[in-house]
């Protein structure tokens, strides 16, 4: 059903208002009256009509100075104001179109005059009011930072503004209209904003991904609601892109098995060792007096394996997370660290990455810093390097592969499992922290020919972390 539309009629004269709303009440318009200009000023402001009927002659403020003192109302500038008038000479009209009058109304009225021009102007005015609310719905959309799209029962887009156009990796939000929403989302999504078609069904919230044009997937999230479009049912859907909330649920959720799988490295590592120490210490007693000999090489042993626990310790405390990875970024943490480590253990580093740094996995960021550091602290323990040379291949941002190389003394792979049981444990735990993510690590090395880490991680591997 249409508004009323507002009709405000200015008039000191009782009989011409009876008149005019006789002429008007069968009308699509509600009438409102006054009796004075002052008063007509106030409802004017209080309403805003859609049309005023406006007397010319009326005592105190005249029907001249009340038109021109709505014009000079921002709230009033451009409601259509019809003067009535029993003047019937030129200046008398040219002096209310100076004031700001749209048209002219005679006195006596003529019915069908009067309601002719009424109807017209009232027509005009709705539409002119549509056309500026259009018009600033449009600024709005536009002016979002969210992607907005209005689509039919059919499924089709019939709007689309620039922003969901750069989410989507496409010309303009025109290039859109026209096609199927479902080509840029996956079956259970398309589906899902559907229901919101039904009469009294409440808003959808839906966390999804976009297919772009590059066939990249963005994560967003949906929120659908049901209007009428051009007289037929459609969805209103504003498409909010979460890559940056995703981002930090990941960073958490890698924190939190950073946090695990330190806790398991100490379990099974240090843990173990010192258990094992307790035992052992229960032995010196006898050493002491019955081979003060072996006891000295007891306490060496004893010593050299405190001095790795310590170093153990302190990196596990490190290793919840690096500052500089938070405050910096990936790239920019690893290449200071990297700096650094180089000064203090007087080692030649050279970084090279193949691939676009920025399309790295958030997920896989901890995993391969923390692999880059236990390399290096295993170089600068065991291998009495000069040079390292790191290379980290991006081809596959979802499965990176970094390889480790120096050019130190080398050992033979072999030994491995002997060095864990002696409680040399950088090697072990790095491929443990590999295999669990579904990462894969491989170890070349000689006895004086330097040694070789081939790294591949995964995105999303078993246990949800990367690796």
């Amino acid at each position: 059903m249409q508004p009323l539309s507002i009709i405000l009629i200015i008039d000191d004269d009782p009989i011409a208002r009876a008149t005019l709303e006789a002429l008007l009440s069968d009308g699509p318009y509600q009438l409102l009256f006054a009796a004075t200009g002052a008063e007509g000023l106030a409802q004017a402001l209080s309403v805003v009509p859609d049309v005023i009927l406006l007397d010319v002659m009326m005592p105190g403020l005249d029907g001249y100075e009340v038109c021109r003192r709505l014009r000079a109302s921002g709230k009033l500038a451009e409601v259509p104001i019809v003067m009535l008038t029993a003047l019937d000479n030129h200046d008398a009209r040219l002096e209310g179109l100076q004031a700001g009058a749209d048209d002219f109304v005679s006195k006596p009225f003529d019915s069908a005059e009067l309601q002719t021009r009424v109807r017209t102007i009232t027509r005009l005015n709705r539409y002119r009011r549509l056309l500026a609310e259009r018009a600033r719905l449009a600024q709005l959309i536009e002016l979002s930072p969210d992607g907005i799209l209005v689509v039919d029962a059919a499924g089709r887009i019939r709007l689309a503004n620039q922003a969901l156009a750069r989410l989507l990796r496409v010309d303009s939000g025109a290039t859109l209209e026209g096609q199927s929403l479902s080509a840029w989302l996956p079956a259970d999504a398309a589906e899902a904003w559907q229901k919101t078609l039904t009469p009294a069904t409440p808003s959808l919230r839906l966390e999804t991904e976009l297919v772009r044009a590059d066939g990249q997937h963005l994560p967003v999230e949906l929120i659908a609601g049901g209007i009428p479009w051009e007289g037929q049912p459609a969805a209103q859907i504003i498409v909010h892109d979460i890559t940056a909330e995703k981002n930090r649920r990941t960073q958490e959720e890698a924190i939190a098995e950073e946090r695990r799988r330190i806790a398991r490295e100490i379990h099974d590592g240090l843990a173990q060792n010192l258990a094992a120490l307790r035992v052992r210490a229960g032995l010196w007693h006898d050493l002491v007096e019955q081979n003060p000999a072996q006891m000295h090489a007891e306490l060496d042993q004893l010593q050299a394996f405190l001095r790795e626990n310590i170093q153990e310790v302190r990196r596990s405390i490190f290793s919840l997370r690096p500052v500089s990875l938070e405050e910096h970024g990936f790239f920019p943490a690893l290449r200071q660290f990297l700096a650094e480590f180089g000064e203090q253990n007087q080692l030649a580093i050279a970084f090279t990455v193949r691939g676009q740094e920025s399309d790295l996995p958030v997920s896989l960021e901890l995993p391969l810093f923390r692999i880059v550091q236990e390399a290096l602290n295993n170089v600068a323990k065991h291998a009495h390097a000069r040079g390292l040379w790191l290379d980290l291949d991006l081809a596959r941002p979802a499965e990176p592969r970094l390889v480790v190389r120096d050019d130190g003394r080398g050992f033979d792979p072999q030994t491995l499992e002997t060095a864990a049981r002696r409680g040399h444990l950088g090697l072990k735990q790095m491929r443990e922290r590999v295999e669990q993510g579904g990462g894969r690590l491989e170890v070349q090395s000689a006895i004086g020919q330097g040694t070789t880490l081939d790294v591949t991680l995964r995105e999303g591997g078993p246990e949800g972390g990367g690796a």
